[in-house]
Parts: structure tokens; sequence; C-alpha cells
């Protein structure tokens, strides 16, 4: 049993793109906010191959999506490497990148809490209609 437990424990699943690693897989988004999937497109004709990653909405909510549908994996793989290895060349844009983030996160919450404060008084405004109506 051991011996079994040791033999499966080196396996590695396959990818069926063959050889490719998929180097963003898991830890890319689209800017709508869906994952991005990967997949691999052949040409029956001349026997090509694509490799892209796109945005998992169309699969998942049947609609599409407003941003771009296809990102060539290689393309999208290099500007993510050249992104990152700015970010260790010059480490104060982590610090702004961070700040970034922190912001557009903050306007969101204050959005979020803004239409929540809207749709209280609506609701305060018909409880106390209804008070004096009583």
């Amino acid at each position: 049993m051991d011996t079994a437990r040791e033999r499966v424990q080196a396996n590695v699943a396959r990818s069926s793109a063959g050889d490719r690693s998929w180097e963003l897989y898991g830890n890319s988004f689209c800017p709508c906010g869906w994952r991005l999937a990967t997949y691999t497109n052949r040409r029956r004709k001349n026997g090509a191959t694509w490799y892209v990653y796109a945005c998992s909405r169309r699969r998942h909510d049947k609609t599409d999506c407003s941003h771009a549908r296809y990102y060539r994996a290689a393309d999208l793989e290099e500007r993510v490497r050249r992104f990152v290895v700015s970010l260790v060349e010059e480490p104060g844009v982590i610090g702004e990148q961070i700040r970034l983030h922190a912001d557009r996160q903050a306007e969101g919450q204050i959005r979020t809490l803004l239409k929540h404060e809207g749709s209280l008084k609506e609701r305060r405004e018909r409880y106390l209609e209804q008070y004096a109506g009583g």
C-alpha cells in the first residue's frame, strides 16, 4: 500500500495542451472580474495551434464579456512577465499600485454604501407613510 502511495504522489496531471505550461492558470482575471480560462484551438487543415486565455463568463453565465474575447497566451504571459520585472526593478511602483488598488476598493465600497443608504431612506419613507396612514 505504501509503495502505491509513493508512486501516485509523484504523478502530475498532464495539460490537454500537450507540453505547454500555462503560466497564469488560475491566477488571471478578466477586467470584468471573471477568471480567465485556458483554451487550445487546433486547425485541422494546416495543423496550426493557438493557445489563448478567455473570459469564463460566456461559458458559465451565457453572456458575452464586454472586454476582449480572447487573449493570446504568449502575449499575455509576456506582458505579465514584463510587469513583474518592472515591479522588482522599481520597488516604489509596488507601493503606488497598492495605493491605487486600495483607492479603487474604497471607491467601490463607498458606492455600495451610498446605494444601501438610498434604499434604506426609501424604506424609511414607506414605513413613515404606512404608519401615518394608519
